[in-house]
């Protein structure tokens, strides 16, 4: 579903030039949502040329339908980690902590990930007992309360691992995502 956050964070990779080191599903925006989103975020008028060129479609041109139920296998295993894009940023306060089906599908890929959702709560789904993937990714920007921000700081957090796994051969990225075997688990 088309949500502020999430237009941001695809904009942002495209802007940011790794968009080609992403898989990534973007509806078509409603001029209403351009303006929203454009206005909300201050964004320029690389955000309306990035528009124009959507829709990007990866899995379903069937963007009404609510997937929640579909697991997306094809995808997780042809990716080596993904950046879930959760259903919500705002916690309300602090008074909201959220995690959909699109976290726990890393979970049950055994996939690292980490989660660009309400702050702390990747912190919030270790705290529960989960383990995260503290020698592949900085969780520091979990607590940064302005949405923006902390997208930019995932993504800062991506580049390296980004140019590490590039220069990794086929069998290489499997020793890597499989090399957190504890955590995976």
């Amino acid at each position: 579903a088309n949500r502020q956050h999430r237009t941001l964070a695809q904009f942002l990779l495209n802007k940011n030039k790794m968009i080609k080191s992403f898989k990534i599903s973007q509806a078509e925006l409603s001029k209403e949502e351009i303006i929203h989103t454009k206005k909300h975020f201050k964004l320029d008028e690389d955000f309306d040329k990035w528009c124009s060129a959507l829709p990007y479609i990866i899995d379903t041109e069937d963007f009404d339908t609510n997937h929640a139920l579909s697991l997306n296998s094809h995808l997780h295993n042809s990716t080596l980690f993904q950046i879930v894009n959760e259903t919500h940023v705002k916690d309300w306060k602090g008074t909201s902590m959220f995690f959909s089906e699109k976290t726990f599908r890393s979970i049950a890929h055994m996939q690292p990930f980490l989660i660009f959702g309400q702050p702390g709560c990747n912190r919030k789904l270790e705290r529960l007992g989960f383990k995260l993937y503290h020698d592949v990714f900085d969780y520091e920007f979990d607590d940064i309360q302005n949405t923006e921000k902390r997208y930019l700081a995932i993504i800062d957090n991506c580049i390296e691992l980004i140019d590490k796994l590039e220069k990794m051969s086929r069998q290489e990225h499997v020793e890597w995502r499989f090399s957190h075997k504890e955590i995976l688990k």
